[in-house]
């Protein structure tokens, strides 16, 4: 069990956790790559799992025949933040003649839920949203839910086991708890046969293509960077999986990602342009090496698109992509670390 002292206190961590999205205006933005590489690549297969073409409309399918086979009339969103995902569900499920339900949005920032509840009233769906403020690696439940959500935020939980534990505690035996999120190595940072390959990559590429846009800084060699040494940015990343599957059945299972990542997410996505043709065989090219690695079991996937019962449900599809199953997604490791809590 490893302590905290490295970066400071438990509470200095929360405090870094906050201050991180408190300015949203300065958060980096996807790149154009990004949404590029999304529909050619991942659209597709999120089709193939899901029956749908994006992940609202995951949320809004589960959702909606949960809340219509289970007692509860209540959904629960792990980590609202500013409740944009939370407030497109209301709306949609509205939309399509689902209105008696209630979204308890629970969000460890003050700040975050001021702004949500804002454009909860904007959107004029603040009746059915429900803002929670507290600290997920201590919560405790107290009713029950059809529908569960995690969108991007189970890489910034310490205390995964108390958190599967209490979803687990909520669920009816016709809930679903659906989550798209990181399940790669602890700090977004690259396994080591990802990072020897993008290195020798890395070689290859002029040094435009090497400027990192969030550190505004030129990275002549690549960096392994581990984003979890402030606050708690893939604090246990490469643990969700493992625990999910432990403490779930899968119901609908997309795993992606690895070689491709650092091309096109924030840091250096931006340096492609979706206008070059020759910036897209780049990428393309990436994407069909780390398809091949992923078939083979060389590689393992760092994104998950996903639904999960309760143990023992009678109801699971145990739908999969390309018979990536959760548990032969799931890369053993030495580096698993435990955070100790206060």
């Amino acid at each position: 069990m490893s302590d905290l002292t490295k970066v400071g206190s438990y509470i200095s961590r929360v405090e870094q956790q906050i201050k991180q999205f408190d300015k949203p205006e300065f958060l980096q933005k996807l790149p154009p790559i990004y949404h590029y590489y999304m529909k050619e690549f991942i659209r597709p297969k999120i089709k193939n799992v899901f029956g749908v073409n994006n992940s609202l409309q995951i949320y809004v399918g589960e959702f909606k025949k949960a809340l219509l086979n289970s007692k509860s009339n209540c959904i629960l969103s792990i980590g609202s933040g500013d409740a944009n995902v939370e407030i497109a569900i209301a709306t949609k499920l509205i939309s399509v003649g689902v209105d008696d339900f209630t979204i308890d949005c629970l969000e460890l920032s003050p700040v975050r839920i001021e702004r949500a509840r804002s454009n909860a009233e904007t959107a004029g769906v603040l009746s059915h949203l429900n803002f929670i403020a507290i600290d997920l690696n201590s919560w405790e439940p107290d009713c029950s839910y059809a529908g569960i959500m995690a969108h991007h935020v189970l890489h910034h939980i310490a205390n995964l086991e108390g958190l599967f534990s209490s979803i687990l505690s909520v669920m009816e035996k016709k809930s679903c708890f659906v989550s798209i999120d990181m399940i790669g190595r602890n700090g977004h940072m690259r396994w080591p046969e990802c990072e020897s390959m993008i290195s020798e990559l890395w070689k290859t590429l002029p040094a435009k293509y090497k400027f990192n846009h969030q550190f505004q800084k030129q990275h002549n060699e690549f960096i392994n960077w581990d984003c979890s040494n402030k606050g708690f940015e893939g604090i246990r990343e490469e643990d969700i999986l493992p625990l999910l599957n432990k403490y779930f059945d899968y119901d609908k299972f997309l795993g992606y990602g690895n070689l491709t990542d650092i091309f096109i997410e924030r840091g250096y996505g931006h340096n492609f342009n979706v206008e070059s043709e020759i910036d897209l065989k780049f990428i393309e090219g990436v994407e069909a090496l780390n398809e091949f690695l992923l078939s083979t079991g060389y590689l393992k996937p760092t994104i998950m698109f996903s639904v999960w019962k309760k143990r023992g449900s009678h109801d699971v599809m145990n739908k999969c992509y390309a018979n990536l199953t959760p548990s032969s997604s799931i890369r053993e490791t030495k580096f698993s670390r435990k955070i100790a809590m206060p």
